[in-house]
Formats: C-alpha cells, structure tokens, sequence
C-alpha cells in the first residue's frame, strides 16, 4: 500500500482526522446512513446535487432498477443516494479541490488523499458494512446499509466526480472497484484503506472486463442486477431481458453472458422439447461468449458440458468437462501448496 506523505495542517481537517485514525487502527462511534444524513442537514449546508438530471451513476442506476415511471419510494431513494454524495463531497471539498490546477506530483498526492479520506468518511461517519443484499440492487444498500462492491464503488465513483477527481469504473470477474489517474481502490476493504499503484492491477487481476468512465458500464451492472432479481423470482423471460440491457451497455462481462446462459437453461427445463432445444442452443451460445471472455471460467465448462451432453454432443461434452477437471485440480493444488508455504514459514 502506498503511504502518503502531505504534512498535516495545524487545524485537524475531517480528511486528516480519518486518515490519521486508518494510520492507528482507532474506532469511532459510527451512525448508520440516515441517521448520518440528518446530522448533516443540520450541521452543514447541503452540495447542490443536481436531482433529476441523472448525470450521476447511482441515479441512474435507482432510476433502472425501479423503473422511469411510478413507483412509490424510487424519487425517495434517488434523493437519499445524492444527498449521501453530497454530504460525504461536503466534508471532504475543502481538502480536496483545484485538482487540475496542481502539478503531477500534487495530483498524485489529492489521489492519495481523496482515497483515504472517502474511505474514512463511508467507513467512519456513515457507518457502512460491507455485505450482499438479497438482489444486489442501491436501494437495497441504502434501506439496509450492506454494501457490496459495485454499489460501494458507484458511491465512491460518484463523490469522485462530484469533487472533480478523475475516476474509473473497474470491472473484473465477479468484482468491481475504482482507480483514479495513479492509484486503484478496493472499496469493500473496511479496515485500512486499500489503494495501490495502478500499474500492479493487471497483475493482481489479470482479466479486467472494463476500465472505464462511461457511466453506461455502470447501468449495465444496474441492468444485471435487475436480471438477478428475476432469475431469483423464477421470472427467467424478465431475467433474459435485463441481462440482454447489461450487455447492450456493457458487451465485455464474461458473467452476464453466463447468467443469461443460466435463464435460457433454466426456462429451458420449463419447456416442452422444441422449447427446450431452442433455449440450450441459446443457453450454449452465451456460454461460448463468456468463454470467449473468460476461458477460465470453470463452472461455464461444466454447464456447458451439460448441455453438449443434452443435444448429444459426447465429444464436445467430453472436452468441457476435461478442461472443468484440469481446472479444479490445478486450483486445488495450488490451494495446498500456499497453505504448505505459509505453515513452513
């Protein structure tokens, strides 16, 4: 982890105090996300978030995920949502402001600053706890104050722009996170703040799927959620078609391809024959997608295999669940040969 190095000023800014308190390890009494927010009605005055102009990420992602027309509490939760961007931007913009302005070395400095201070402020003021909601969706993460990767990372994303800090969406196999200009974030780290040099990311994720500040990439992990939520209510038509969205967003997610596959199979199994052809070859043809993505995406080998298997295939079927066992095993071998190096430490 890179450590920063700006002097702290005489008067104790909120930035400093949360870094200083990642530095020592210290706890601080942390109210949940409304209870926050009320704070800071009172306390300060609010940024000017700019409601209904879906210009930032998780705006839109509420508006996707409860629809553009009616629904009861979706203009409640987008108000919520900018008001927590707006707020966290409050306490952290006297610190971190006139990013262009300053030289590289200033730049990568604010970086590091504007990293530690958001993670002090979603860690340390507003209480957040790192867990998956039932459907995965930002509302759910606002009602119930879990928050999973992509939706720590859209809050994080957001508050970025709003005080001016390049940002970008990353998405990797079943994870995101964000990078600004020098640095990645892994947003779901709740006892240090992780960042860490850009250039080692390929490394530690050698298949990243988007690296981008197209706010679309963001809609489309809205849309897949939407289609999880289906798929998880035995709606596989609603499933297949929100997946279809994420992936107009977003063509590169080797895991929409695969979780569109799991609908057409599954209301493939609902079918009668003819049905149930139609839906493997559809499912099969996703599953090649997310290989084409991810070859090393083992449980799309195995149900891919047994779909072959289902239309006949043997050989094909064969080869899917041979290079599925290769795969398990050079993973299992791995796991005991870095529990072996740590216990002989």
């Amino acid at each position: 982890m890179v450590e920063a190095t700006a002097k702290k000023p005489e008067e104790e800014s909120p930035l400093h105090r949360f870094r200083d308190l990642f530095r020592r390890g210290e706890k601080e009494e942390k109210p949940s996300v409304a209870p926050f927010l009320e704070v800071r009605m009172k306390e300060a005055p609010q940024h000017k978030m700019r409601f209904g102009t879906n210009e930032y990420a998780g705006e839109m992602r509420i508006n996707i995920e409860l629809g553009f027309g009616f629904h009861s509490k979706r203009e409640t939760y987008v108000k919520q949502y900018l008001n927590l961007v707006g707020s966290i931007a409050d306490i952290l913009k006297d610190e971190i402001a006139g990013y262009e302005g300053l030289s590289e070395k200033g730049k990568k400095q604010m970086q590091e600053d504007f990293i530690t201070g958001v993670w002090g402020v979603i860690y340390g003021n507003v209480n957040m706890s790192y867990g998956t909601n039932k459907f995965g969706l930002l509302s759910e993460s606002l009602d119930k104050n879990l928050w999973d990767c992509d939706n720590s990372s859209t809050l994080v994303f957001d508050v970025a722009k709003e005080l001016g800090i390049p940002v970008k969406m990353v998405i990797v196999p079943s994870h995101a996170l964000v990078a600004t200009e020098d640095f990645y974030f892994e947003t779901t780290v709740k006892d240090f703040a992780a960042y860490y040099p850009l250039k080692e990311l390929h490394k530690i994720y050698p298949r990243v799927y988007s690296e981008t500040s197209d706010p679309r990439v963001i809609d489309a992990i809205a849309y897949a959620s939407k289609g999880l939520a289906c798929a998880r209510e035995w709606d596989y038509d609603g499933a297949i078609f929100e997946y279809t969205m994420s992936i107009q967003q977003n063509p590169n997610d080797a895991d929409v391809y695969a979780n569109r596959a799991n609908a057409y199979s599954r209301k493939g199994q609902l079918g009668d024959s003819y049905k149930r052809k139609y839906e493997y070859r559809k499912a099969i043809e996703d599953y090649t997608k997310a290989l084409e993505l991810n070859p090393d995406f083992i449980s799309v080998h195995m149900a891919r295999g047994i779909l072959y298997l289902s239309e006949k295939r043997f050989s094909s079927a064969l080869e899917d669940f041979l290079t599925a066992g290769r795969a398990y095993a050079k993973k299992f071998y791995n796991a005991i040969k870095n529990a072996w190096e740590d216990v002989s430490r």
